[in-house]
């Protein structure tokens, strides 16, 4: 509907936003009337699989009207009496219950709705509808609506990980042996990947996390005890001591892309007489992966064992822990939650253990991990902060990560800017980050660095088929024209393109002028494009592993570009725009410089990162 196959989206079609919020209005009406089949309507399709209607944005056609905000209002505070215990609207019979509790899916955003502090008070499919609601990632486009959701996942941790506390005894009654069970659901279905992408203190979510991971992580099996000594210069081992090192990394996928490339990259100049290494991998694949044997015969170069997993969480550990290995890396964020492989790695697999931030955002939070190996920022005040992790910060200088073959710019790309609606005069920045990455910050950043710039367009690719595709079609249109309102641009400077395949992406970059990295979470595959097709990449330093971007750009000596803030990052965007001999300088130098990236086929990238484990096996 919103022609997301084509090369241009269209507009949300006209009418449909009224449309949505018209049968709201009624919707809420008639539950605040009698209703019969209070029962069968809360068991409908539309409540029972509420998360997609969230993904597909019903919840952004926010546009309430007076007497939605009183209903609303009145809505949370009676849902606050239901969730506590003893109150009075806890005396509305199920029928009531089941209407109230429509009228605040209808009206309100999950975050604001506490949860039930007696629950077995409350008539079984009213509870598993509300925590089912409450389990679900919304759409979150407006200023704070991060930090609140990110207080809820918190508030909604620690209150499954109470009831499981209070439901542990064996012998249970029947109702709290149900609570159990369908707290265990619960879980099994939690998606908390929203998490890699808010800029926002996770020391909260990730405690309550570990406490519902301590009821349910498998504790099957022991790693050994400490790391196999390597051997010494005149120091005889005896014959049956091992003297190889096994280091275990788990990855997405062994086909060719930039993840697993990265992987080979990390390993290549690993001293084999004294390091066995053992891949594993989930099987993920996207866009930019493809079979490759000659990437093949790189991969088995340098890693020993490929070692693909089973989907569940018994196999995954079991696989891992039969491999004896003495350290293990963590290098896969395909999800966050309570997921199969959080199930299977929150209790120790090795001696030494860490997180690997070229190719995972965020740290782990368990205390089976150890390190997050990371970044050395430019600026000392941007540096990670140390105490908002549980893990020890091994920082080491240079771009992070590393890949075996640069990107080469398209000699007939693909598209052109007439294809995209766009005028040679037309001064283009660009990003091509998922709708997911455009957080409202960010996108109004965005958005004020090209407001105030005569023939400046703003160019998004925001349907990126390995995150949400255009799923989030309809919701993102009103992000856009809500952030576009509150900074007074154009609607008609912006210009969104559908879903692309990796050579359209490619054309539609090499047709803008400058990129704007988006944040908190950049991208290292689009930054690393920028540079090579010479549009400067305009990047915001921040104290934050949600991002690598910095390191790359930084890496190659073009720190000129990176922002300590969001006003210089609006600043540096404009006087880029506005100034061309300073764009056309930069983008030549960066053509130049991007000829031998020193992210690309790097054996002292490798070198270090081996150095960088010494380091940590030594202090581990």
């Amino acid at each position: 509907m919103t022609g997301a196959w084509a090369v241009l989206a269209g507009d949300t079609p006209c009418g449909f936003a009224g449309r949505v919020v018209g049968y709201r209005r009624a919707a809420r009406v008639a539950l605040e009337g009698e209703v019969k089949g209070a029962k069968g309507l809360l068991a409908h399709e539309f409540f029972a699989d509420y998360g997609r209607n969230l993904r597909s944005g019903f919840t952004a056609f926010a546009d309430l009207d007076a007497a939605e905000v009183a209903a609303a209002a009145r809505v949370r505070e009676m849902l606050c009496d239901l969730a506590e215990s003893g109150s009075d609207t806890a005396d509305l019979d199920a029928d009531e219950q089941r209407c109230l509790l429509m009228r605040g899916m209808l009206l309100l955003p999950n975050w604001q709705v506490p949860l039930p502090q007696e629950p077995q008070r409350l008539p079984e499919d009213v509870l598993e509808r509300w925590v089912h609601w409450a389990s679900l990632p919304p759409f979150l486009g407006r200023a704070g609506e991060d930090l609140a959701w990110v207080a809820h996942v918190a508030r909604l941790l620690d209150w499954i990980a109470d009831g499981l506390d209070a439901t542990q005894s064996a012998d249970l009654d029947a109702r709290d042996a149900a609570l159990r069970r369908r707290l265990l659901r619960l879980l099994s279905g939690l998606d908390l990947g929203q998490l890699l992408l808010v800029d926002a203190p996770l020391n909260a979510v990730q405690r309550a996390r570990n406490r519902v991971l301590e009821h349910v992580a498998l504790r099957s099996g022991t790693p050994r005890s400490a790391v196999r000594a390597l051997p010494v210069k005149g120091v005889d081992f005896p014959v049956s001591e091992p003297q190889k090192q096994r280091i275990g990394i788990l990855c997405r996928t062994f086909e060719k892309g930039p993840d697993s490339e990265a992987v080979v990259a990390f390993f290549r100049r690993f001293d084999p007489a004294h390091y066995e290494i053992y891949a594993y991998s989930v099987g993920f694949r996207d866009r930019v992966a493809s079979r490759d044997p000659e990437f093949d015969t790189r991969f088995d170069n340098a890693i020993t064992h490929r070692r693909e997993l089973p989907g569940d969480p018994s196999g995954i550990r079991s696989q891992i822990l039969a491999d004896d290995l003495d350290v293990f890396l963590y290098a896969n964020a395909t999800t966050y939650g309570i997921q199969p492989m959080d199930i299977a790695l929150y209790h120790r697999v090795a001696p030494v253990q860490a997180v690997l931030n070229s190719h995972v955002p965020m740290a782990m939070g368990y205390p089976s991990f150890d390190a997050v190996i990371t970044g050395l920022s430019d600026d000392p005040a941007q540096e990670v902060a140390q105490e908002q992790h549980s893990e020890t910060l091994i920082r080491v200088p240079g771009p992070v990560i590393s890949y075996l073959t640069s990107f080469e710019p398209r000699k007939t790309p693909a598209l052109s800017r007439a294809d995209l609606g766009l005028l040679d005069t037309d001064i283009v920045m660009m990003n091509a980050g998922s709708s997911m990455k455009l957080r409202h910050e960010s996108l109004r950043a965005m958005m004020r660095s090209v407001v105030d710039v005569p023939h400046a367009k703003l160019l998004l690719a925001p349907y990126n088929p390995g995150w949400a595709a255009r799923s989030l079609a309809f919701a993102f249109n009103v992000q856009v024209a809500e952030v576009a309102a509150e900074v007074g641009l154009d609607p008609a400077r912006i210009v969104i393109l559908g879903e692309l395949s990796v050579t359209e992406a490619e054309a539609a970059l090499s047709c803008a002028d400058i990129y704007l990295n988006p944040f908190p979470h950049g991208g290292a595959t689009m930054t690393h494009l920028a540079l090579i097709y010479g549009v400067p990449p305009v990047t915001l330093r921040r104290g934050s592993t949600r991002s690598i971007d910095q390191f790359l750009v930084s890496a190659l000596g073009f720190e000129e570009l990176l922002a300590s803030d969001v006003e210089a990052y609006v600043a540096l965007a404009q006087r880029l725009a506005r100034d061309t001999a300073l764009r056309t300088d930069t983008a030549t130098r960066l053509k130049q410089a991007a000829r031998n990236p020193v992210f690309v086929d790097s054996p002292q990238h490798s070198k270090a990162m081996q150095k960088a484990l010494e380091h940590l096996v030594r202090n581990a």
